[in-house]
């Protein structure tokens, strides 16, 4: 039996440029569509995109910071060191629950079972 030959996979540089010499990743005018479909705003260039989000995350950041970044820093660890213990902590009851649950359907049994026995 002879081997099959082998095919080369194309590589991104060729899906680049058939975005840009008009196939169907191509809307025209440089934009091009990554959400598939034509739905609303598919048309709209990535960069206005980019922009346009920007823009929302300039709206929700903090005009004047009035700490230090090394005290913001130290905060955030501090958060973070007390989010990983509340996790073990959580961890560690849940365990202790379920142990305490099969403990008490295990003690059920046996209470059915020596009133059955009776």
């Amino acid at each position: 039996m002879p081997p099959k030959p082998s095919r080369k996979r194309p590589g991104t540089a060729g899906r680049k440029n058939k975005a840009q010499a008009g196939s169907k990743y191509s809307i025209g005018n440089g934009a091009v569509n990554i959400y598939g479909g034509g739905g609303q705003g598919a048309h709209i260039p990535l960069s206005a995109k980019t922009v346009a989000m920007e823009a929302e995350v300039q709206k929700l950041r903090p005009r004047v910071v009035l700490q230090e970044r090394e005290r913001l820093y130290d905060d955030v660890m501090k958060q973070r060191m007390a989010t990983n213990n509340l996790r073990d902590e959580n961890t560690k009851l849940r365990t202790r629950l379920h142990m305490t649950e099969n403990e008490l359907t295990r003690k059920d049994k046996m209470i059915d079972e020596l009133l059955q026995a009776q």
